[in-house]
């Protein structure tokens, strides 16, 4: 499947990345008759009362084995682009790729980066960075939380012992993310992506 890359002009300032749905409802019908979803995944096509179901394949309609639609998939792709180009829809450079080059993991999205000269898609590890460190606080403060209540108790309590040790643990946790390293040796998304602190609980 083809999608398109196209700077995104507002912060983040990453990638935009469009796909254009084969949306049958708006692919014109080669044969007579009316195009019914009768289901979620089910498509059937109704002529003079009767209706016809059909099969889906490669995200194709096909009835007695042949597509029911005038164009081609990458027909209707090159229409959709040429309207998107005419109202403006690209503020400035895009490019077609193939799906394989879009990265899997949405981890660092917004740390997305391609260039008007060279469609491959990257990321941007000083953003990167910024997209973990703030991951780490986020799971280290809803930990410092979770203490508060203990450390009431104690106090409620007059258990200074108990008031130390989660004390100390709350000290721990508030030192992160300063006192952890995600620079040193991490030079690709996957190997700061496994930089976790082991103070937090582990990411699923």
């Amino acid at each position: 499947m083809r999608k398109i890359i196209h700077p995104n002009p507002e912060p983040p300032f990453n990638l935009i990345v469009t796909t254009f749905n084969y949306y049958a409802s708006k692919r014109p019908l080669a044969v007579e008759g009316e195009l019914i979803k009768t289901s979620e995944t089910e498509w059937a096509l109704a002529f003079e009362g009767t209706s016809s179901p059909l099969v889906e394949a490669d995200e194709d309609l096909l009835l007695n084995g042949k597509t029911i639609f005038t164009e081609t998939k990458e027909d209707y792709f090159d229409r959709i682009l040429a309207h998107h180009q005419t109202i403006g829809f690209f503020p400035s450079w895009y490019h077609i790729v193939d799906a394989s080059v879009i990265p899997g993991d949405l981890d660092f999205f917004n740390a997305w980066e391609a260039t008007e000269l060279d469609a491959t898609v990257s990321v941007n590890m000083i953003k990167a960075r910024e997209i973990h460190l703030a991951e780490i606080r986020r799971v280290r403060n809803e930990e410092l939380i979770k203490l508060d209540v203990p450390f009431m108790r104690a106090v409620e309590a007059g258990d200074t012992d108990a008031q130390a040790t989660i004390g100390t643990e709350k000290q721990t946790l508030r030192d992160l993310p300063a006192t952890f390293d995600i620079t040193t040796g991490v030079d690709t998304p996957e190997k700061l992506k496994d930089k976790w602190p082991a103070e937090l609980p582990a990411r699923e």
